[in-house]
């Protein structure tokens, strides 16, 4: 019986620290602060660079495959903070990228809403949308 416990002491232990892994106010150790992440779909092509700016913080993170990222300065729990693409993917073709929640006021835990869906259309110069970093449709 006795060992049944110490085997259920370990698992609860193991889970309570994988769940705490994946918050972001814990990453940050509990502090006035949080971190952003962001989920990248749809990439097939090198080159895609995002800027995350938050007051004095500039913090370029450069994404070449799907996934989850994470922008590894801290911004203040209250602080405006924006992601903006600064290179679409181009390489060895072209993908034009929409982010989505890509700014806000920080919320206590850190934001993790912000996705970037990427497709395989080509940038067209003759149009303007410049949310998504370049002039594309």
């Amino acid at each position: 019986m006795k060992a049944l416990r110490i085997v259920t002491v370990v698992f609860a232990l193991h889970v309570f620290q994988n769940a705490l892994s994946n918050d972001l106010l814990y990453k940050s150790n509990f502090e006035e602060n949080g971190l952003i992440t962001i989920t990248a779909n749809g990439i097939t092509n090198n080159g895609l660079t995002l800027l995350l700016t938050s007051n004095q913080i500039s913090e370029f993170i450069t994404i070449n495959q799907n996934g989850s990222y994470l922008f590894e300065s801290y911004v203040n729990i209250g602080q405006n903070w924006l992601i903006e693409t600064t290179q679409l993917p181009n390489n060895p073709n072209q993908q034009s990228c929409r982010l989505i929640n890509n700014n806000g006021i920080l919320p206590i835990g850190g934001a993790n809403q912000t996705l970037i869906n990427c497709s395989d259309t080509a940038w067209q110069w003759d149009v303007m949308n410049w949310n998504e970093g370049a002039w594309n449709e």
